[in-house]
């Protein structure tokens, strides 16, 4: 009897958790996820209005039920504005034990001093960014050392002749780089196909580790034409970041000796965009998931 009696109110227990707690949903569309979290970024960074995007920031977090790492960034940035620096020691911690989505929300945000948060943390809060990195280590892929012996071997070969060249150097050399780019870009296809895109999944930021190499791939159609859609569904999945899917589609624009759709590569010394073909930049590269306050043109450097 007195069994009945406590499976009968586990159940009742069960039954108001379901009723009262909603199932959240997760991040399965990154792109609408990033477009989301554009009000919020502009709220932030254009208007200033720290509790506003915070606000905003919440709603986000409650529809998907989890934020990126550069989202929790942004929200430790709000708190650390309103001088909460016990928040903003709470989100920095969520901010590194997450995955970092896209590092160009890091690095093309004019404003976007994230790095400066931590400075009047007190000890306990200092403790808590590193209780993120502990937990953002656990996280790391079982392929990493793998991965990273692959993409090291990669950015060795890609110099390997890039290194030689001068302007007045021999069509030999030139024909050698293309030929040694060909299996280069063979072995990533091997690479792709085994582990799948080797970028934020495996660790945060891994994708940075082999950016001129990539970035060198768009200068031969043969790969961009066989590569693009299935980047596209890694940049939607999350995989791959929405700012190096675009400035491998604008460098092989260049490549090809036209114009850059989204100004997310070339010297931006050379960008001359008047505010309305800067605003329609920022309307195409919300389509990918790039929110309007990254800089235009993007900077590379």
């Amino acid at each position: 009897m007195v069994l009945i009696f406590k499976l009968m109110r586990l159940f009742i227990l069960l039954s108001f958790f379901i009723l009262v707690v909603p199932v959240r949903a997760q991040i399965t569309n990154y792109i609408s996820y990033k477009q989301d979290c554009n009000a919020g970024y502009l709220t932030v960074m254009d208007s200033a209005n720290y509790k506003l995007g915070l606000k905003q920031l919440g709603e986000i977090q409650e529809k998907y039920g989890t934020l990126c790492g550069e989202e929790f960034i942004l929200k430790a940035f709000c708190y650390h504005k309103l001088g909460k620096n016990r928040k903003a020691s709470l989100a920095m911690r969520d901010a590194w034990a997450a995955r970092i989505c896209d590092q160009g929300y890091l690095t093309q945000i004019d404003g976007f001093t994230w790095h400066d948060i931590a400075v009047p943390f007190n000890k306990r809060q200092k403790e808590r960014i590193q209780e993120g990195y502990k937990l953002n280590g656990a996280q790391m892929s079982k392929d990493y050392d793998s991965l990273l012996f692959l993409v090291e071997q990669l950015n060795d070969s890609d110099q390997r002749f890039r290194s030689q060249l001068t302007p007045g150097d021999t069509i030999n050399l030139r024909f050698r780089m293309m030929e040694r780019d060909s299996l280069d870009m063979i072995e990533f296809i091997r690479i792709y196909d085994k582990y799948g895109f080797p970028g934020e999944k495996v660790c945060n930021l891994f994708s940075m580790m082999y950016y001129a190499f990539f970035l060198h791939t768009a200068d031969y159609d043969w790969f961009y034409d066989s590569m693009k859609e299935r980047f596209m569904k890694e940049v939607i999945a999350g995989n791959m970041s929405a700012s190096i899917y675009l400035s491998w589609f604008d460098r092989h624009e260049v490549a090809a000796e036209r114009k850059a759709v989204f100004a997310m590569y070339g010297n931006p010394n050379h960008f001359k965009g008047s505010p309305e073909e800067i605003q329609k930049i920022k309307a195409k590269r919300l389509e990918y998931g790039v929110v309007n306050s990254f800089r235009v043109p993007f900077d590379l450097r």
